[in-house]
């Protein structure tokens, strides 16, 4: 959706497309992402819908790396649980979807890590704010950057965010849970 969003390619077709196209795909892919990227040598993008799609994803570009960023899942929560989605997320307006969603994602990025360790790794937020330098120096070396020695990196620190809303958050879940409700 945010590729498609920004006029780019989606990714999300891969999942209809037989094997035997992804060497087309690839080079349709390859040769508009090199036309859109200009000299840039990395393209990101930040769309968590697309997680069960990664093997896909690999199998038609081979050369792409994957790096999850988790944080502490009662801030995720709360951070999930106060955007305001223009479409999609149905999981995001209820704390017990948002926290079984939570645990879904979060597993399959484990999975994802311990299966494809050449194609994937893991940042913890909560490292990412501390030490960012040495995260983001992880980072590039995963994927192949090199990066000025002299070079400073800043992050926001959302750390902590739900701390004033923990009780709330569990009584909500507990409630739920006790009604039978968003299982």
């Amino acid at each position: 959706a945010a590729n498609q969003v920004a006029g780019r390619l989606s990714s999300g077709i891969l999942m209809r497309l037989p094997l035997s196209l992804f060497p087309t795909f690839r080079q349709f892919y390859c040769q508009t992402l090199a036309r859109r990227a200009g000299d840039n040598r990395v393209f990101t993008t930040t769309t968590p819908g697309l997680i069960s799609h990664v093997p896909q994803i690999m199998a038609a570009v081979p050369k792409a790396k994957f790096v999850y960023v988790r944080r502490d899942k009662n801030d995720t929560m709360l951070r999930i649980f106060f955007r305001r989605y223009s479409n999609g997320n149905h999981y995001a307006y209820d704390l017990n979807w948002i926290s079984a969603y939570l645990d879904w994602y979060y597993a399959l990025i484990e999975i994802y890590c311990e299966k494809y360790p050449d194609h994937t790794m893991m940042v913890r937020y909560e490292d990412l704010v501390a030490d960012t330098e040495l995260q983001v120096r992880r980072v590039a070396e995963f994927v192949g950057l090199e990066l000025p020695d002299n070079q400073k990196f800043s992050v926001g620190d959302d750390r902590g965010c739900a701390q004033p809303y923990l009780e709330m958050m569990a009584a909500e879940i507990g409630r739920r849970a006790e009604t039978g409700q968003a299982q």
